[in-house]
């Protein structure tokens, strides 16, 4: 499920304008894992062959965004609260400032590491699914690494739930097509998901705009 999220949170915020590193799905054979045994053994999670989803590396030393930041240029304001408006709408709760997962380059706010997008989907434990952990939208605006940004920005926030209301579904559907078929599923839900905020565009603006006030 992680790989499914990374992938189809990636793709689904660069259709919606967010800057993001090139993405691409890596298959992994059991001999890279044996060689690389000793970095797996670092982290929480134990590699595993197969599917797995990867990005273009960004490069060393790149600032991330924080209080100290000067955002004095349109580019990088805009690609800051085009990712807190993302992150917000479809609930990847975990861009925090101890968390940040975004670096600046070339001018641009980058937003990486998306597996904990789409909480609507609820959570895989096992052959169970678990309810969503924070059902609530909007849950961490207000903690979220680039709030301080985006509380100044009620124009370009108002731009990007314009951007949301016209974002057509076609271009993410057919970039599905070379996805694995079982990810149709929480892709479909995905889309239910979009659809549901334009249909009720108003709600979420307003929403939005509020958890972002200053």
């Amino acid at each position: 499920m992680t790989c499914c999220r990374e992938t189809l949170g990636t793709v689904l915020a660069r259709s919606l304008g967010v800057h993001v590193p090139d993405p691409a799905l890596i298959t992994i054979d059991r001999a890279f894992v044996a060689a690389n045994e000793h970095i797996s053994a670092l982290g929480k999670r134990r590699m595993k062959a197969g599917l797995c989803f990867g990005s273009r590396f960004l490069g060393k030393e790149l600032p991330t965004p924080g209080q100290d930041t000067r955002f004095d240029t349109e580019s990088l304001i805009d690609s800051a609260v085009k990712i807190y408006g993302f992150d917000l709408a479809f609930q990847n709760c975990d861009r925090q400032p101890a968390n940040p997962n975004c670096l600046i380059k070339d001018g641009h706010v980058v937003a990486f590491d998306f597996e904990r997008a789409f909480e609507f989907l609820g959570w895989r434990k096992g052959a169970e699914i678990i309810p969503a952990l924070y059902p609530n939208r909007m849950w961490g605006a207000r903690t979220h690494v680039l709030y301080w940004v985006a509380c100044k920005q009620r124009a370009k926030i108002n731009a990007f739930v314009d951007t949301l209301g016209a974002f057509d579904s076609k271009a993410f559907d057919a970039a599905l097509l070379s996805l694995p078929s079982d990810w149709s599923v929480p892709a479909k839900a995905i889309i239910r998901h979009v659809r549901e905020m334009q249909d009720g565009l108003p709600g979420f603006r307003d929403n939005l705009l509020g958890v972002a006030a200053p």
